[in-house]
């Protein structure tokens, strides 16, 4: 299982420990600055990275978007992660390739910070008045195999900021607009705080939020434990997945379910249900007196289009 995503279930709960406190307001504090599109309107195409949790494969278990660099001919792929409130570059990746081609950089790649730094997708100019950067994955490119998938970065909720985003699972389709269109007609409303989403839903008839993270598709719902019993099929007996976050050993008991949840008035299949052992019962309990019933990512709405207005804090459900 790759590190970005485990670390992402540590996270989750580290958030659902300070949300809404300094914490995390100081850890917004280092987000990168303005971004500058060169269209109002962006349409990319993404792909599906696979992995793997123990021996079960996840063919779905992030989304990657390609990019291009000035002066380098070579693809690249950035992770699109709500679950980031900033983008960052990973600085092995980007030395490697200002080493081979200098001039894809216009300024030095500090150990923190990359001021100026664009890139392109979908040949719309894209540029970062300053991005962070951080130690993550090996430091080498695979020139001589051009199929290689190399990630470079991540693309965070400051990409989507004020914007509206739709993302259309099935056709592997992501839209950048400046307002939604007339035919999704958003009637519900979310919570964007500290470019964190949190999604109202209702699980088994109790009101909730869900923590909105396309950075993992590993499990479909993460929840606590009542809830994810609460779901799992009569008798059903969960798969153990142990799970090493930053260092801390957790254990992932994913129950088998046929359930539905409903989110922005769709009722929506929940096939897996996982809650984590090795969170503490405080985080676990404060999380639920914040009325945050768990994290979901990707694999929850594959069979949707979804469509947040992070501008109006409106968003809605649509099937294609």
């Amino acid at each position: 299982m790759d590190t970005l995503i485990k670390n992402h279930l540590l996270l989750f709960i580290s958030f659902c420990s300070c949300f809404f406190s300094n914490e995390i307001l100081l850890a917004q504090s280092h987000t990168s600055g303005s971004i500058v599109f060169s269209s109002e309107n962006i349409a990319m195409d993404f792909i599906w990275n696979g992995d793997s949790i123990n021996s079960e494969w996840e063919e779905k278990a992030s989304l990657l978007i390609p990019v291009y660099l000035d002066n380098c001919p070579r693809k690249f792929y950035m992770q699109f992660d709500t679950g980031s409130p900033y983008s960052m570059l990973y600085n092995g990746k980007i030395k490697a390739i200002k080493d081979k081609y200098p001039k894809s950089f216009s300024n030095e790649i500090l150990q923190n910070q990359v001021s100026d730094f664009d890139l392109y997708i979908n040949k719309i100019h894209i540029s970062y008045v300053q991005i962070n950067s951080k130690n993550y994955g090996d430091s080498t490119i695979n020139w001589n195999n051009e199929q290689k998938i190399e990630i470079i970065g991540t693309i965070g909720t400051d990409f989507i900021d004020g914007k509206v985003v739709v993302i259309d699972y099935p056709n592997k389709r992501i839209e950048l607009l400046q307002s939604a269109p007339e035919k999704f007609k958003l009637q519900h409303s979310f919570i964007y705080s500290n470019r964190n989403i949190l999604l109202p839903s209702i699980i088994n008839e109790r009101e909730t939020l869900l923590f909105f993270d396309t950075g993992s598709s590993m499990f479909e719902l993460l929840t606590s434990k009542e809830i994810a019993e609460d779901l799992a099929g009569p008798n059903s007996k969960p798969i153990l997945f142990s799970v090493n976050s930053w260092g801390k050993k957790m254990i992932a008991h994913s129950y088998p379910s046929n359930q539905k949840i409903e989110i922005a008035s769709r009722k929506i299949n929940v096939n897996r249900a996982t809650y984590i052992e090795g969170a503490t019962d405080s985080q676990v309990q404060q999380m639920l007196k914040m009325g945050i019933g768990g994290m979901t990512g990707n694999k929850l709405f594959s069979d949707y289009i979804l469509i947040l207005d992070t501008k109006l804090k409106m968003f809605g459900i649509a099937i294609p």
